[in-house]
């Protein structure tokens, strides 16, 4: 684990903020640390210095390979040089090692004053166990805080009415091609799930892998299928238990099932990170891509200019253009820290300043990662993937949030979906088994 001491300062409150979804946040790595930066200024000035510094701790996992880290560190290391009158530890876990780690100090009564991390979906026993701050009185005194976010990005982070988090990003999950490759070999970009399997067939003749996929490509490409045939309010009542999963869930499941023994994914593709299976895209072994949003921050050069961002292949003539996305990870501040009123000031304003626009600026342009701030950005120093993306955002109407935020047990969720990809759970077999973890693990949230 790196942990490392940056000073930082008490300040007048930042102004204006508002909230998921990637996931997301790259793979596991081995934690590290480093020095602060060179100093420069920042969106807030710091005030009145106290007679001692005020001790914080910051965790957070966009560090290392992860591809918010070029935005997100020199972003501490800026809010550090204008903010001496706080002494900042920061540990640094990168992806999701962090999930460990948080649960490790959390166990041990020794939680980071303030840390980033997904919303309640994973986050909720913390919460229920008195271990995160409730900001709602903090947010209702700052009346700009409500024009900051767009709209929705609270949600994930909303439990009783009350809200436990600041949003800092938003993910959306996209279909990659690469173009030229798709040209080079005289192969059409689908735009139907039979046109998908024309593509997986031919590029399979080619000895390429048609779609690089993950560990979590099962759960998403079955999201992204069954979705096409449902709508957000019969979603909702299928993840609270007042409707249950049905044929449409099976469908989707069996048409991943299709693509599976027609080979459209590399081998092993379940104990892949993101990144690993990524490079398959990156190295043009895999023409097709379906994931987090994120991941665009990570195209090579080599390939960037080759990509493009188009919509989901429809599963049916009844089926529309559908796009998974919400606000997926955000700022969290310990119960601790917030009952110490030297450290709830501090904490709330570096929590601010992480989920504020200066760091929203800096993430859309310098890593491709889609923000929840309503923040302008120089289009120009984005790629052309990632205005894509933004683009597609924009025209599409049908949106949903991922089925993993809205699942009482993730863990279980994904390993039902991997089960099907494997073979070992068949798609009738799945919407039963979907059912039973509905009953069984309530999502809270949507029990309200």
């Amino acid at each position: 684990m790196k942990k490392h001491r940056l000073k930082i300062g008490t300040a007048a409150l930042l102004m204006a903020l508002v909230t998921a979804g990637c996931g997301g946040n790259g793979p596991a790595a081995s934690p590290s640390s480093s020095p602060a930066g060179s100093p420069t200024e920042t969106a807030a000035a710091s005030s009145a210095a106290p007679s001692a510094p005020v001790k914080l701790s910051l965790m957070h996992g966009w560090t290392g390979e992860v591809p918010m880290a070029k935005a997100f560190e020199p972003a501490i290391e800026r809010y550090a040089a204008d903010h001496p009158e706080v002494n900042l530890e920061v540990i640094t876990q990168a992806g999701n090692a962090i999930k460990e780690k948080l649960v490790i100090d959390m166990a041990a009564n020794q939680p980071p004053d303030v840390f980033l991390h997904w919303g309640l979906s994973v986050t909720e026993p913390y919460v229920k166990n008195g271990k995160v701050a409730d900001l709602t009185d903090l947010i209702s005194a700052n009346g700009e805080l409500a024009g900051r976010y767009v709209d929705g990005s609270l949600n994930p982070v909303t439990l009783g009415g009350k809200v436990y988090g600041l949003p800092i990003e938003t993910y959306m999950h996209v279909f990659l091609v690469n173009q030229v490759l798709f040209d080079e070999h005289g192969v059409k970009v689908p735009a139907t799930f039979e046109e998908l399997k024309t593509a997986v067939s031919a590029f399979k003749g080619k000895g390429l892998i048609p779609i690089a996929a993950n560990g979590t490509s099962a759960r998403y490409l079955i999201e992204a299928m069954h979705s096409q045939a449902v709508d957000n309010n019969e979603l909702m009542d299928m993840f609270a238990g007042k409707k249950p999963f049905d044929a449409r869930l099976t469908d989707a499941s069996a048409k991943l099932v299709e693509l599976s023994g027609m080979g459209a994914f590399p081998k092993g593709a379940e104990t892949l990170q993101t990144l690993q299976a990524l490079a398959f895209f990156n190295e043009k072994q895999a023409p097709m891509y379906y994931q987090s949003s994120w991941t665009i921050g990570n195209l090579v050069p080599e390939v960037v200019g080759d990509a493009k961002v188009v919509p989901f292949p429809l599963v049916s003539d009844q089926a529309v253009p559908t796009m998974t996305a919400g606000a997926g990870y955000f700022v969290y501040m310990s119960q601790a820290a917030y009952e110490n009123e030297e450290k709830r000031q501090a904490a709330w304003e570096l929590m601010q300043y992480l989920a504020g626009p200066e760091v929203a600026k800096d993430l859309i342009e310098l890593a491709a990662n889609p923000s929840p701030v309503k923040v302008s950005f120089d289009e120009s120093k984005v790629s052309a993937p990632f205005a894509q993306v933004q683009q597609l955002q924009q025209s599409i109407d049908k949106t949903f949030e991922s089925y993993q935020e809205l699942v009482g047990d993730k863990t279980v969720y994904q390993e039902l979906a991997n089960r099907v990809l494997l073979g070992d759970l068949t798609p009738e077999g799945f919407a039963e088994e979907m059912n039973k973890l509905v009953k069984e693990h309530p999502n809270s949230v949507l029990a309200q």
